[in-house]
């Protein structure tokens, strides 16, 4: 258990320091750059370092969603039909005069 703690916080960090690289090559390059053709190894890179953002974006949705449905799903589970479907003024002692 331990060593998969260990693995996903060097997982997290690799990927963390991707997308800093990533976004500061786009934005140190794409400014300044001559670029020398058609085979330009940097204008690859860069388009290289953008995909790399947009599949992390689309990445972050999917696990927000995803986690989302997780606790939904967690919540629901907690919520009896029962409870809801017994549940009556006189049972929960609600006086109906004054």
């Amino acid at each position: 258990m331990r060593s998969f703690k260990i693995l996903s916080l060097i997982m997290s960090v690799i990927f963390i320091a991707m997308m800093l690289f990533s976004y500061y090559f786009v934005a140190v390059e794409s400014g300044h750059h001559d670029c020398c053709g058609d085979e330009c190894p940097i204008c690859t890179l860069i388009e290289q370092c953008v995909q790399n953002i947009k599949s992390v974006g689309n990445a972050i949705t999917i696990v927000f969603v995803a986690a989302l449905l997780y606790i939904v799903v967690s919540l629901a589970g907690k919520v009896r039909v029962s409870d809801i479907l017994t549940e009556t003024l006189v049972g929960t002692k609600v006086r109906l005069n004054y």
